[in-house]
């Protein structure tokens, strides 16, 4: 798509391995990887995958998980685009909510990854063993 139609490429949202992200930026002309930590190893294998873009002159992106990839990206000399959407996981969170601001979002200035969980929401979701 990248190579015969000229459109700048993002993916790799649903990567699991530094190998798998390797070979879609040296084999599939992704422009705009978006490791996603959920996906990817938690923020290790997030931020390994952005050293590797480094690497090949390529901006990190990210996918979902604002609350705790802002941080990411403000870590790295190499960050590209933020994506921000809603999970109905927001009802059960507080704090951490990224609201960009001219087009720039800031990360949290608290230890931790952003996210604080209201378990008093999530204990009627508990599967006992």
């Amino acid at each position: 798509v990248g190579v015969e139609g000229g459109v700048a490429v993002a993916g790799g949202e649903n990567l699991h391995t530094l190998a798998e992200f390797t070979h879609a930026i040296t084999m599939g002309r992704l422009d705009y990887p978006q490791p996603d930590a959920s996906n990817i190893g938690g923020i290790t294998g997030w931020l390994k995958v952005a050293t590797l873009c480094e690497a090949h002159n390529l901006p990190v992106s990210s996918h979902g998980m604002q609350e705790l990839h802002v941080s990411l990206l403000a870590a790295v000399p190499n960050a590209g685009w933020m994506e921000v959407h809603s999970f109905p996981i927001d009802r059960y969170t507080e704090a951490g909510v990224v609201s960009p601001t001219d087009g720039y979002a800031t990360p949290p200035d608290v230890p931790g990854t952003g996210v604080t969980f209201l378990w008093d929401r999530l204990a009627p979701h508990e599967v006992k063993l």
